[in-house]
């Protein structure tokens, strides 16, 4: 089981961050504004996924989420004109490389529409 983060953008223009292990169904339930959707996505409505990155596990993936949520707009928005820099959130231990992995436009795309069905 993999986990992801992700960054979702509301209709007021903000940004909301999250962790999930099925990305679909939990933009679902973001967008369904019900059930085990998140409070804040109760009141903004998500209108797009914006930024999605693959964790190799649930600590790392908590750690980028809590990085991403404490950054400014500009630097959120720095961040998914260059998804790639999300390493440098987290500091590298010696020895490791790339820990977490950019998901492409086009499947962030896929998702986002097969959680509107």
């Amino acid at each position: 089981m993999g986990y992801y983060v992700y960054m979702v953008r509301c209709e007021d223009g903000s940004y909301y961050t999250g962790i999930a292990t099925d990305v679909s169904r939990r933009m679902a339930e973001h967008r369904s504004r019900a059930g085990r959707c998140a409070r804040y996505t109760r009141t903004h409505r998500v209108v797009a996924l914006v930024g999605l990155w693959i964790a190799p596990d649930r600590s790392l993936a908590s750690t980028l989420e809590y990085r991403i949520k404490r950054l400014p707009r500009d630097k959120k928005d720095a961040l998914l004109a260059d998804p790639a820099h999300a390493d440098a959130l987290v500091p590298l231990r010696e020895g490791e490389g790339t820990r977490f992995s950019p998901v492409s436009a086009a499947e962030m795309a896929r998702i986002w529409e097969a959680s509107a069905k």
